[in-house]
């Protein structure tokens, strides 16, 4: 094979190449689930008359039966109720009771590749990388995790970012997270779990 044809053949395993970027999980997995939710938004609703929501740092990551001396409370005519303590004079609320949670869309992935600075970016590294390929200083294989890299980095750089910003968080989850940062929990599961596949 002449080296036309090397470089020719190479070209065409660049151009046929695809690379999947996203979280990479077990099908019905939570971290599946989360990203699968946010990325799209969705309306849950509860099997029985209520879903419970904690809004207490001690009810975080707890159900309503994980604690024996939870009173409930209800303003008359009103949709929405709150599980909670009373200590002294004060009633102190652990978990709200609503009829639904309607997550809105954050198109946490979608939005990364639809934005001109990010693709722009993208666009560059592949241009960059192909440059190289044909200099003889990478292998197709490394042009394209050299992209892969790269656009994974840049979706995390617009989790991280939130630019443009994403649908607010609720006040309650504000309160719960300690933060108003959408998709960025105390561990950062979602932004460490994003990476790509090259599919050849």
């Amino acid at each position: 094979m002449t080296v036309f044809e090397e470089i020719s053949e190479g070209l065409k395993q660049i151009q046929n190449a695809k690379i999947k970027v996203g979280v990479f999980a077990a099908e019905n997995s939570e971290l599946a689930i989360i990203a699968g939710v946010h990325e799209f938004g969705a309306r849950i609703r509860p099997k029985g008359k209520y879903l419970s929501i904690p809004i207490h740092p001690d009810a975080e990551g707890k159900s309503p039966r994980s604690f024996s001396d939870l009173q409930f409370r209800r303003e008359k005519g009103a949709s929405s109720a709150v599980l909670g303590k009373a200590e002294g004079d004060s009633f102190v609320p652990y978990f709200a009771l609503v009829k639904e949670v309607v997550i809105p869309e954050r198109a946490w992935l979608r939005s990364t590749f639809q934005d001109d600075r990010y693709l722009s970016e993208l666009k560059n590294e592949v241009a960059l990388s192909i440059f190289d390929f044909l200099e003889g200083d990478r292998t197709v294989d490394q042009v394209l995790h050299s992209v892969g890299v790269v656009a994974s980095s840049l979706v995390k750089k617009r989790l991280q970012s939130n630019d443009p910003a994403m649908a607010r968080l609720s006040s309650w989850t504000v309160r719960m997270k300690g933060s108003d940062r959408p998709l960025l929990g105390k561990t950062l599961q979602l932004r460490n779990a994003i990476g790509y596949q090259v599919v050849s």
